[in-house]
């Protein structure tokens, strides 16, 4: 149970100091959310890129964990390959977010990016 929490905590921590900075970077860059569309329904520009403070929330206490071969880390250790393939693939559908947020990706192209990591795994 303790290694739960702890867990937790480590991904709120880091989710909560990132978000205010990813915020400034995305502000000072200029990376706002279009409203162009019926499908959005925010009246004040928001900011992009949020979703990195998430993925890297997510992947801190995932990676510590690994370096803690006795509990947690001994599964990955003794399931690789899948081990693997479960960090790959969050990466890359992480990447796809991160270069949607950016450039601006379509529909086809983000499902084709999801069918192939989802074919992968």
């Amino acid at each position: 149970m303790r290694t739960e929490v702890v867990t937790f905590f480590c991904a709120a921590l880091v989710c909560g100091a990132l978000v205010p900075v990813i915020t400034r970077f995305a502000r000072r860059r200029g990376l706002f959310d279009h409203i162009s569309s019926t499908r959005k329904f925010h009246s004040a520009r928001i900011p992009r890129l949020g979703g990195l403070a998430i993925v890297v929330g997510f992947y801190a206490p995932s990676l510590a964990l690994i370096l803690y071969p006795p509990g947690p880390g001994g599964t990955f250790y003794s399931e690789g390959p899948r081990a693997f393939a479960f960090l790959f693939g969050g990466l890359a559908i992480a990447a796809l977010g991160l270069f949607d947020d950016i450039f601006g990706a379509g529909a086809v192209e983000k499902f084709l990016v999801q069918i192939a990591v989802a074919l992968y795994l």
